[in-house]
């Protein structure tokens, strides 16, 4: 299971590298066609932006499973260690149910959307909406899983309180 979540990082941040390679190469090509001749690729701009949409959700999805988020945990780290594990267990069911109203939104937006050709890209917009989708998916997993792990640990400490 350790392989198949490093190899999925690994996917990940390939991918993050990929769409900052693409998109510096279309918006560099875009100014040099724009200043040498004086036109520009049509499709560069919309490429880019559907890109930097991409690499927003996939490196915040990344930024999860590396637990690099920004938290304000003053208060919770002054509580004792029970307290401070229930806290970030409410933590983790918000997250989770923020989570799963992207994923719902997202797939909604997807499917309404798939008939819908973008005139910047000339792609179906259900590729912007796909990102939402994916990101959701992916780290609702991974709170999941996390929850799973939180409330097991929130077990042993009640049995040892019980003790």
């Amino acid at each position: 299971m350790k392989i198949l979540k490093n190899a999925a990082l690994q996917v990940m941040r390939y991918f993050l590298v990929l769409c900052m390679a693409v998109i510096t190469l279309l918006v560099f090509s875009n100014v040099v066609m724009r200043y040498a001749f004086n036109s520009s690729i049509y499709i560069a701009e919309g490429i880019s932006s559907l890109l930097f949409v991409w690499l927003t959700f996939i490196g915040a999805a990344l930024v999860l499973y590396e637990k690099g988020l920004i938290a304000v945990d003053v208060i919770v780290a002054r509580l004792p260690r029970l307290y401070s594990e229930i806290c970030r267990f409410i933590v983790e069911i918000v997250i989770l149910a923020v989570g799963l109203l992207l994923l719902k939104g997202s797939w909604h937006q997807m499917i309404l959307n798939k008939e819908v050709i973008s005139s910047s890209t000339l792609l179906s917009s259900a590729f912007l909406y796909a990102s939402g989708v994916v990101f959701s998916t992916l780290s609702c997993s991974y709170i999941a899983v996390c929850i799973f792990k939180r409330v097991r640990l929130l077990r042993l400490s009640f049995s040892e309180l019980k003790s």
